[in-house]
């Protein structure tokens, strides 16, 4: 019953190290049960689907293995939360308790004392405003944004130097930040340029603008 390959004792039948065949003979049927054995360095080796508790005291080492549900419970929030947190890194946000219309002039005002030229100011929120009514837009600011603006600015030194590290790196000039007002609160969106270059020659110089970028940033929110 065991096959040629089994080892017989008594009633237990072994096949290799790890699984066994227990056999209880019941009148005229036989009953089988199988049971797995695992030692616990092999279970160490194995891809992750388990996890292991050492106990602190030197005794045995204890695995528990998780099963199939919450092994998928966890891919999916992995899925679902790096997106996210991915974003955050990437986007520099900041709020303040203003309207939009003081907190963009302070904005580009500071950006213009650090030393960046800005090439365009935006008002999104009216050009958007204009379109719905124009094309009949059924889904239209449905998060009730009271106003989206926007800034376009550069700086040539910063341009130069970049060019001059990586010349492919450009695609970051020229830069934009986004305010939005929702409620009584105005946010600054800032993509992070570093993001773009990073693992490039132009990394050093980007991340110097940044730097500055969200300084000037920062100086204009404050503004009384």
């Amino acid at each position: 019953m065991c096959g040629s390959g089994a080892r017989r004792s008594g009633r237990l039948c072994r096949f290799g190290s790890d699984s066994c065949l227990l056999v209880r003979p019941v009148r005229h049927n036989v009953t089988i049960s199988a049971v797995r054995v695992r030692s616990s360095a092999r279970y160490r080796a194995s891809s992750g689907n388990a996890i292991v508790d050492d106990t602190p005291n030197g005794g045995a080492s204890k695995t528990e293995i998780l099963p199939k549900m919450k092994n998928l419970v966890l891919c999916l929030a992995l899925v679902l939360v790096a997106p996210i947190a991915a974003a955050n890194q990437n986007v520099f946000l900041q709020s303040v308790k203003r309207p939009i219309g003081p907190t963009f002039r302070h904005v580009v005002a500071a950006l213009r004392h650090s030393g960046f030229k800005v090439v365009a100011r935006i008002n999104v929120g009216k050009k958007l405003a204009m379109a719905a009514k124009r094309f009949h837009w059924k889904r239209y600011n449905e998060n009730h944004l009271k106003g989206i603006r926007s800034v376009v600015f550069c700086n040539g030194k910063f341009a130069n130097a970049i060019g001059n590290a990586d010349p492919s790196m450009l695609v970051v000039c020229p830069l934009h930040l986004t305010l939005i007002q929702q409620g009584d609160f105005t946010q600054v969106e800032f993509v992070k340029p570093a993001v773009i270059v990073r693992g490039t020659r132009a990394e050093a110089s980007v991340l110097k603008l940044q730097e500055k970028i969200i300084a000037a940033v920062r100086t204009g929110l404050s503004a009384p």
